[in-house]
């Protein structure tokens, strides 16, 4: 029990240390401690999810600018993360829009410099993801929809942890692939289907309408991840599964904004 207890700590270690700048003990990273890492993804998910819930109810509570409270709620995600996943998603958006084999799109991703394809679509995103961040912050959403917004952070991570034990990898290097082949992936694949079922089923609960129209978002982009890394690339990788995290985050949060606009 105590050899589960510490390999469970060191799980979580690994995945708060590898996928956010939330500061954790540091040691040297083995195999066996890896097991369980991937179950430990929503969890910087929820922080980031419970920042943007506080920002929200002081900025609200203090009378910040509209300005002010929709970017500090948009870069939140960023700041918490480090920007791992955009950069992924930088990194994919340069491979897709390249139409090369899937040998050459791979080479891309492990291309360091950011390509024109990569800049604009970042742009694209940016601006459709704070626009419809406005709605919500602006709109004054009840606090069980906001809520529901701020629990889609969750929800993407438990589908990206998913991804690193049921799809297949791209290629057999990578931090990535090291979690997939560390994980105890039947355990981790029970432990996080508990966990999108029990996440899920708390935003409808919470808020029928936008928690069902986020759930829906995100199988939706769910799926188009599985279809376009595995058409497109043979696999995941580490920057296609830090690009699902943006896409699906888009998505909910599209989502969430549209409820706002016409329902709020």
């Amino acid at each position: 029990m105590v050899t589960l207890i510490k390999r469970l700590v060191k799980s979580m270690c690994i995945a708060l240390s590898m996928y956010s700048r939330i500061p954790v003990p540091s040691f040297s990273w083995q195999d066996a401690d890896m097991a369980y890492a991937v179950c430990f993804f929503p969890l910087v998910g929820a922080v980031t999810g419970g920042c943007c819930a506080a920002w929200l109810y002081v900025s609200m509570k203090y009378g910040a600018g509209d300005m002010l409270r929709t970017a500090v709620l948009a870069c939140i995600p960023l700041i918490v993360t480090g920007g791992i996943h955009f950069d992924g998603f930088l990194d994919t958006s340069d491979a897709l829009a390249s139409y090369q084999t899937q040998e050459k799109r791979l080479e891309i991703l492990k291309d360091p410099h950011v390509g024109a394809f990569a800049v604009i679509r970042a742009l694209v995103f940016c601006g459709i993801y704070t626009g419809f961040v406005s709605r919500i912050s602006l709109q004054i959403l009840p606090w069980k929809a906001a809520a529901v917004w701020c629990s889609g952070f969750v929800l993407s991570r438990i589908l990206s942890g998913l991804s690193v034990v049921l799809f297949p990898s791209a290629k057999r290097t990578g931090s990535l692939y090291r979690f997939a082949a560390s994980a105890d992936r039947v355990r981790s694949a029970a432990v996080l289907m508990a966990e999108g079922i029990a996440c899920m089923s708390i935003m409808i609960l919470l808020s029928p309408i936008p928690g069902a129209c986020m759930a829906a978002a995100a199988l939706c982009s769910f799926w188009y991840y599985h279809h376009t890394a595995v058409s497109g690339f043979g696999g995941i990788t580490g920057d296609i599964a830090g690009w699902f995290v943006c896409i699906c985050e888009l998505a909910m949060t599209v989502a969430a904004g549209a409820y706002a606009w016409i329902f709020c």
